[in-house]
């Protein structure tokens, strides 16, 4: 029914998804709601249209759906958009990593918009008995998803590294915006390793901004 200069995307972070070849067989003919971003229009008229209803973000999509039981890569794409669009993301990533481009995962989680973690307290102490002690450490993500959040323990004298062994309660997760974690830590240190050991915690994700803790691990009565 249309030509590939019909579809036209105006949101930063979308595609088309693969509509402009595949083409629009029907569509409902409106006007876009005062106050509302037209994200796609077939022609001038409203295609994807994203606004808010109360405390909720909306998205809708004036099209047809089709007809087949099993959707297409193209709609599936489009779809995705849709629902990160609603979550208040940027679509970008998530419609690379649907349609399966040749940029490599690692490559795309980088490519994330920036998230804050904060991080407390702001140094770390813990007393060890018989080689064995622990803390906590509580995360606070401001803002978008952290992705992949995870800690590490690095000793300032780097002979001590291979003597100690941290266990933590959880690693290598996700942070939804606003979403608070305490992950626990439990540090074993070799019996021949003897005094204070100094270090720093290391909090780091694939979007994440680095944060440091200063800690200190010594053996107690």
């Amino acid at each position: 029914m249309n030509t590939s200069k019909d579809v036209r995307v105006f949101a930063e972070g979308w595609t088309d998804a693969g509509l402009k070849q595949t083409g629009i067989k029907n569509f409902n003919e409106v006007e876009a709601k005062e106050g509302s971003e037209a994200i796609m229009k077939f022609g001038d008229w409203p295609l994807v249209v994203a606004g808010r209803y109360g405390q909720g973000r909306t998205v809708a999509f004036m099209g047809y759906t089709p007809a087949e039981s099993t959707l297409s890569a193209s709609w599936l794409s489009l779809y995705g958009q849709m629902l990160v669009e609603a979550l208040g993301e940027n679509p970008e990533y998530r419609y690379s990593a649907v349609t399966g481009g040749d940029t490599p995962l690692m490559q795309l989680l980088k490519q994330q918009p920036l998230a804050t973690v904060k991080a407390t307290p702001a140094a770390l102490a813990a007393t060890l008995k018989d080689h064995v002690g622990g803390f906590t450490v509580e995360l606070a993500n401001n803002h978008g998803f952290a992705r992949l959040v995870r800690l590490r323990i690095e000793c300032e004298d780097p002979a001590q590294q291979s003597q100690l062994l941290a266990l933590y309660g959880d690693n290598y997760f996700d942070l939804f915006p606003g979403e608070k974690k305490t992950v626990a830590v439990e540090v074993r240190t070799s019996p021949a390793l003897a005094g204070t050991i100094k270090g720093t915690v290391i909090i780091q994700g694939s979007n994440v901004r680095e944060v440091r803790i200063p800690v200190r691990l010594a053996e107690g009565q």
